[in-house]
């Protein structure tokens, strides 16, 4: 599973520019051509994050 692209930063010192930004980036999800993930394929893709995540905390790293 790939990340997705970061939208450019915007200005949010308001509410205004951040519900702006909010649903710029969510029509850009809405739009986006690109196939969807599986289910079965972001459980797996995040459990391991999950893991990896619980295994640094348990060494002391963050």
């Amino acid at each position: 599973m790939q990340k997705p692209e970061q939208t450019a930063p915007v200005e949010t010192s308001s509410s205004e520019a951040y519900d702006a930004y909010v649903r710029q980036a969510v029509q850009a999800a809405i739009d986006d051509p690109a196939p969807g993930v599986p289910h079965e394929v972001a459980e797996i893709y995040f459990a391991k994050k999950r893991a990896e995540l619980r295994r640094r905390l348990a060494e002391g790293k963050r």
